[in-house]
């Protein structure tokens, strides 16, 4: 458990990287990459997701698959692995599609729609927003349900949230370890989101050409015999 008092919401509008809801802002993606964190883990789940026919049977093959990104307030870090892996993803041609969600986005409310620190380190990185930013948005049933991979940012943080909120997928998504503002600096976090970003991004890349594909079954489960050669 992380040793700082939690800050939600901070002390004053800014300290959580709070930007005015009525602020214009312009934030752009650059393309550049930092080393890979290997995790069997990680790797051993997207070659099964990418591997298996999408949830939605009417979609074709050939369609965008979807990776949600959940952190609590869906304000700083969801946020940014949303937009970074979107920007990564289409400079490598990548047929997949992030967005972001939060488990308790009242958090941030009264703080504008994103961090600073996510669109500061965006625009660092070369990603310009222009302005077109949204508020957060909480996690729903039908987010888990159209997902094709879904990833919490924090699973110490977030596994709980989970078990309660979604109890029946809770032990069904990917949880990544990187800290919030209360545990750890935005200097810290936000190159971390970028490396496990990045290192996926390579995974999923890989996979594109794995075969054959698995037995989708209800509700999100893979039928284990269709994955054995």
């Amino acid at each position: 458990m992380c040793s700082r008092k939690r800050k939600h919401p901070p002390d004053k509008p800014g300290a959580f990287g709070g930007l005015a809801p009525t602020a214009s802002h312009n934030v752009t993606i650059d393309a550049a990459d930092t080393a890979a964190i290997d995790s069997p883990l990680v790797l051993s789940l997207v070659d099964l997701v990418s591997s298996r026919p999408c949830h939605n049977q009417n979609r074709s093959n050939m369609s965008t698959r979807t990776v949600v990104f959940i952190c609590t307030a869906n304000y700083y870090r969801s946020r940014f692995c949303e937009l970074w892996f979107n920007a990564q993803a289409e400079a490598r041609g990548l047929n997949w599609r992030a967005t972001s969600r939060g488990l308790r986005t009242w958090m941030a409310d009264g703080y504008g729609p994103i961090a600073s620190y996510t669109v500061e380190r965006l625009a660092a990185r070369g990603i310009h927003l222009n302005g077109n930013v949204r508020f957060p948005i909480s996690l729903s049933e039908s987010d888990l349900k159209n997902a094709d991979l879904v990833v919490a940012l924090k699973e110490e943080e977030h596994r709980a949230m989970m078990a309660e909120q979604f109890p029946a997928w809770a032990d069904r998504i990917e949880y990544w370890h990187v800290h919030d503002i209360d545990c750890a600096t935005a200097d810290e976090s936000l190159p971390l989101c970028e490396t496990h970003v990045d290192a996926l991004v390579r995974r999923l890349e890989t996979a594109k050409t794995k075969s054959p594909p698995a037995v989708r079954l209800p509700e999100g489960r893979v039928d284990a015999q269709s994955l054995r050669p």
